[in-house]
């Protein structure tokens, strides 16, 4: 099966637990809210956020720039 790069948040997290990679899908959603991973908004009401998989990626291994403000 090809697997594609951008997804929803459902879909790459079935993809990552198909890897075998232990994430819940509130910490994917978590990370889009607090704009850790970019996310496209898709939909007539702006509901739907498309990510990147190599995103996910960088930020499991460490790669990518924590965005999170630090008090």
């Amino acid at each position: 099966m090809i697997m594609c790069d951008i997804g929803t948040i459902p879909s790459i997290h079935a993809r990552l637990r198909e890897e075998g990679y232990p994430i819940s899908l509130c910490t994917l959603r978590g990370w889009v809210r607090n704009g850790t991973i970019p996310a496209l908004r898709i939909g007539e009401q702006q509901r739907r956020a498309l990510i990147s998989y190599n995103n996910v990626m960088k930020v499991l291994t460490g790669e990518w720039p924590d965005k999170t403000p630090h008090h």
